[in-house]
């Protein structure tokens, strides 16, 4: 995942240095998954727990004009390096893992809708100070 500009202040200056070594001790390999770094590869659904299976396309170099299934569209992995407890300041080596984009995103799913909730009530508390704002006038 790329690192929100708002966010971009509470990664330490080494960061590109840290995510390179992670890298390396991981053998560029996501470690929850163990897709290989910039492998073109497929994603498709298996059983009912949502995990992936790599379906390996070493030299798939485009996928612009591939028609087909949404799920079996080939993407390039980039792997990324996720922090565990969504902490971007908590950089000890067991907070960090190098993650494909499936597995990054399916370990911030719960964070990030936790997040959605809250701003929805927080917009929605908004609102009606607003609306008994003019009520008042």
């Amino acid at each position: 995942m790329p690192i929100r500009p708002e966010n971009k202040k509470l990664y330490p200056k080494e960061w590109k240095l840290i995510r390179e070594l992670i890298l390396e001790a991981c053998q560029n390999k996501c470690e929850f998954c163990g897709v290989r770094n910039h492998l073109w590869t497929t994603r498709q659904k298996n059983n009912h727990k949502n995990y992936c299976q790599i379906d390996q396309l070493e030299h798939m170099d485009k996928f612009a004009n591939f028609l087909g299934d949404e799920r079996t569209k080939p993407v390039k992995v980039i792997l990324t390096i996720a922090h565990l407890d969504q902490d971007p300041t908590n950089n000890k080596r067991s907070n960090l893992k190098a993650l494909c984009q499936l597995c990054h995103n399916r370990l911030d799913a719960p964070h990030r809708a936790k997040n959605r909730k809250a701003n929805k009530i927080k917009d929605q508390e908004k609102a009606g100070q607003m609306t008994l704002g003019f009520r008042n006038e």
